[in-house]
C-alpha cells in the first residue's frame, strides 16, 4: 500500500462498508451477505484516489472504469445506500463518509491547488453545510400534502445552488496556488 493510499483505502472500505447498511445485513440471506462482500472489495480497487492527466490510455470500457474508478466508487456507494434503506444514524455516517472521500478525492487529483483550496476551509464548509441540510430534508417524515412538494424543491434547488457555485465560484489567484 503506497502512502498516499493509507487514508483513501480506509476511507472508501468505510464508505463501502456503512453503504451496504452493516446494522441490516444481519437480517438478510447468504446472497445479501455475499453482496456486501463484493461490494468490500470492489472498494479496495476502486478507493486509491487516480491522479492522471484528463487522457484515456485505452478506449475500451475496462479501461475507462479504471481512469474514472474514484467516481464509479462514489456513484455505486450512493446507489447501494439507497438501495439497503439506511436508519437515520448510519445515513449521517454515510453522508460524512462520502463528503470526506469526495473532497480528499478532488484535493489529490487537482494538485497543489486543490490542496490549498482544502485548506482554505470553505469548500469541506459548505460541502458538510449542504450534506447537512439536504441529510435533514431527506429523513423528514413527510406525507402527501401540501408542503411535501414545498421541501423537495428547496432541497433540489438548495444542492444545485451549492453545486453551482462550487463549480463558478470566483476564479481562483494563480498566486495563491504557488504559495500552497
Amino acid at each position: 500500500m503506497t502512502p498516499k493510499d493509507r487514508t483513501a483505502r480506509p476511507l472508501g472500505l468505510a464508505l463501502a462498508l456503512a453503504a451496504c447498511n452493516p446494522p441490516g445485513l444481519a437480517r438478510h440471506s447468504s446472497l445479501v451477505l455475499l453482496t456486501a462482500v463484493a461490494v468490500v472489495a470492489v472498494a479496495w480497487w476502486a478507493a486509491p484516489i487516480v491522479v492522471r492527466r484528463p487522457v484515456r490510455s485505452t478506449t475500451g470500457r475496462r479501461g475507462h472504469l479504471a481512469h474514472h474508478r474514484n467516481t464509479a466508487l462514489a456513484a455505486g456507494s450512493v446507489v447501494v445506500a439507497a438501495l439497503s434503506r439506511p436508519g437515520p444514524w448510519i445515513a449521517a455516517v454515510f453522508t460524512a463518509l462520502l463528503l470526506a472521500y469526495l473532497l480528499l478525492a478532488d484535493a489529490r487529483a487537482a494538485g497543489p491547488a486543490g490542496l490549498h483550496q482544502l485548506r482554505a476551509r470553505i469548500a469541506p464548509v459548505a460541502a458538510y453545510a449542504t450534506g447537512a441540510l439536504v441529510l435533514a430534508l431527506a429523513l423528514l417524515p413527510v406525507t402527501v400534502d401540501g408542503w411535501a412538494p414545498l421541501l423537495a424543491v428547496l432541497a433540489v434547488a438548495g444542492t444545485a445552488t451549492a453545486v453551482g457555485l462550487a463549480l463558478h465560484g470566483p476564479a481562483a489567484d494563480p498566486s495563491d496556488a504557488a504559495d500552497a
